[in-house]
């Protein structure tokens, strides 16, 4: 984009390169005679109707009032009020809109600030990443020069039809690009969201089954100890101790962990046991009694038996 009063803005940016900024330059004021390149002047061209509405509507960070516009800007407007070869001219009115669509649409207000951090080489005196764009998405986001941005900004165009303006086409119906790309986007929406709420039910399921298994597996726990305690106190109570009582009970147990597995869900689920086939397995009462004279001394002999091999 030319710098020259005068000279054409080469008609209208491609769809997307808003961001880009193609005519901003690293001036902070932006068009600063002493410091921009030499150009050819040629003569001011007519000022199209409806210009002095267009020029009050440009933001006072931009061109405050009563001040001559950036010439590049200048050219800008007049191009959008004018057309360029193959697009049709913009109203006033259209091109008020297509500017505070652009500078605030696209917070450029706030980017443009002294303090406005837009990645992180961002310093109040500069920034020398490469600017935010199609080219580099992921470049600075700050805006350096107001006015090369807008210059810029208002040229871009949305939809690849040059005709298109906002959706409608110029002295016609809406643009049937548009259209097609808005319901590409909301499908797209759709989709993003569905699968968003996918994973958000997918999550609480698995959270409410590690509930569900944490209270299983609270529950058998439980229930695995009361069992151990009532196997114990029963074989103690027919006069088993020590070591011939451990082993006893780790029969039992073996045999009910067999017949109440562990819950499958549980994280910490151990596999089946199978029982143990113990040469002294004893039933085991369904409740602890008071051993009598005569059970313990037949325990006493069982024992010496045992003991005398």
């Amino acid at each position: 984009m030319a710098d020259a009063e005068g000279q054409s803005a080469g008609g209208f940016a491609s769809a997307g390169a808003t961001d880009s900024a193609a005519g901003e330059s690293d001036q902070a004021g932006g068009g600063s005679a002493a410091s921009a390149p030499a150009t050819t002047k040629t003569k001011r061209r007519q000022q199209s109707p409806g210009f002095n509405a267009v020029r009050a509507a440009i933001p006072p960070e931009v061109a405050r009032p009563g001040k001559a516009l950036f010439p590049g800007l200048h050219r800008a407007i007049e191009d959008l009020l004018s057309g360029a070869p193959g697009t049709p001219a913009r109203t006033p009115e259209q091109v008020i809109v297509r500017i505070n669509r652009r500078w605030y649409g696209e917070n450029a207000d706030e980017r443009s600030a002294a303090d406005y951090r837009g990645c992180d080489r961002c310093t109040t005196s500069g920034c020398e990443a490469a600017r935010h764009g199609p080219e580099s998405p992921d470049g600075c986001k700050r805006i350096k020069n107001r006015n090369g941005w807008l210059t810029a900004a208002i040229l871009a165009q949305d939809c690849p039809d040059p005709s298109c303006e906002d959706g409608w086409i110029i002295g016609g119906d809406r643009c049937q690009v548009c259209e097609k790309r808005a319901e590409e986007h909301r499908a797209a929406e759709r989709a993003a969201a569905e699968a968003a709420a996918r994973w958000e039910a997918e999550t609480k399921a698995k959270e409410a089954a590690s509930a569900a298994d944490d209270d299983a597996e609270a529950a058998w726990t439980r229930a695995e100890a009361a069992e151990e305690h009532r196997v114990r106190q029963a074989l103690a109570g027919v006069g088993m101790y020590g070591v011939l009582l451990d082993h006893r009970v780790h029969e039992r147990m073996a045999a009910w962990c067999y017949q109440h597995p562990k819950p499958s869900g549980s994280r910490a689920s151990a596999a089946p046991q199978a029982p143990v086939q113990g040469a002294f397995l004893l039933s085991v009462p369904g409740a602890p009694s008071a051993p009598t004279k005569a059970t313990q001394e037949a325990s006493t002999t069982r024992l010496k038996a045992v003991s005398n091999g």
